[in-house]
């Protein structure tokens, strides 16, 4: 607890963001000894287009050799017998088991605990889920997300109010990105047909919206 910033006024609110706690398999046990009385916050995007932004996040920034070698369809697929591309392909395709996730971190933290949130409505309605997040965490002093976001009517989304540049909007860079092929988002939605209909089923233990990727198994 002595990396985290002390507390200056008792309102105040300390949180740490991370895109690896939630799929992470000791992350919950180590939240939970540490935080018992935490709030957990999960934004789930899409695992298909998950996948394939994290794949085009590491072929674009030459993180991962594999990413630059080979296509996404061939690197999903099993096209390729490497180790380290079975190791990397492993990676981007159990990050989106949230069931499997979402169970291990429900072991230890109550449905009272944890929030939930679909990609699409933090896009979507941005304002809105913001101001349920202040409520969720007990903001004693909430932000005014009025004065801070304007939706553009260009590209449909909330923007920074000070900047006119749609390059900046939340989601503006997912939903511009190259598409995958026709062949990958077929295996992917197939793969994960199972994990999401667990997913699903763990909406009557802990409530959230249901987002459009996940209605189709309803």
């Amino acid at each position: 607890m002595n990396f985290f910033p002390k507390q200056t006024e008792l309102y105040e609110k300390i949180f740490e963001v991370s895109s690896t706690y939630f799929e992470s398999s000791v992350a919950s046990h180590r939240a939970n000894a540490l935080l018992k009385i935490a709030k957990i916050i999960i934004v789930l995007p899409d695992p298909v287009q998950r996948a394939y932004m994290h794949y085009m996040y590491l072929k674009n920034n030459r993180i991962s050799s594999v990413a630059q070698k080979y296509s996404f369809e061939d690197f999903i697929m099993k096209k390729t017998k490497s180790n380290e591309a079975k190791t990397l392909r492993n990676q981007l395709l159990t990050t989106g088991h949230y069931a499997n996730h979402l169970t291990r971190w429900m072991s230890y933290y109550s449905a009272q605990q944890v929030m939930i949130i679909s990609d699409d409505d933090l896009i979507n309605h941005t304002r809105t889920v913001l101001d349920n997040i202040q409520d969720f965490v007990n903001i004693e002093k909430p932000v005014n997300y009025n004065q801070l976001l304007r939706y553009d009517t260009r590209v449909h989304m909330y923007c920074p109010l000070n900047t006119n540049t749609v390059e900046d909007c939340y989601g503006y860079k997912d939903r511009h990105c190259s598409e995958m092929s026709k062949t990958a988002r077929e295996y992917l939605e197939n793969y994960y047909e199972k994990h999401n209909k667990n997913l699903l089923r763990l909406n009557q233990k802990v409530q959230f919206s249901v987002p459009k990727w996940l209605k189709v198994y309803g």
